[in-house]
């Protein structure tokens, strides 16, 4: 069984990766580029451009990393059961 830390990183992982997921990546994108080649920008424009691009840059490696930490629990998950099942295969053959 998958502990919560995984369970809950691989829900984050689908959220982001939907469909809904991927149009809001896009649209901080086309905000942050909007904002960022604004001509003249107000002060609190160039406060949401810094926090709009680093919303951006971190949902994108939060996502790279989601995507490797669920891969490496199914992994571990897997290797796991094996090893529980050639213990019992062991077992066996002992008796």
């Amino acid at each position: 069984m998958a502990d919560r830390a995984s369970i809950a990183a691989n829900r984050v992982y689908e959220l982001i990766n939907s469909k809904p997921g991927i149009q809001l990546m896009e649209a901080i994108g086309e905000l942050a580029e909007a904002l960022e080649n604004k001509p003249d920008p107000e002060r609190t424009e160039l406060f949401l451009y810094e926090s709009v691009n680093s919303l951006h840059e971190k949902l994108g490696t939060a996502k790279f990393n989601l995507k490797s930490y669920v891969n490496e629990s199914r992994t571990m998950m897997g290797d796991k059961l094996s090893s529980l099942y050639e213990d019992a295969d062991k077992i066996r053959v002992e008796k």
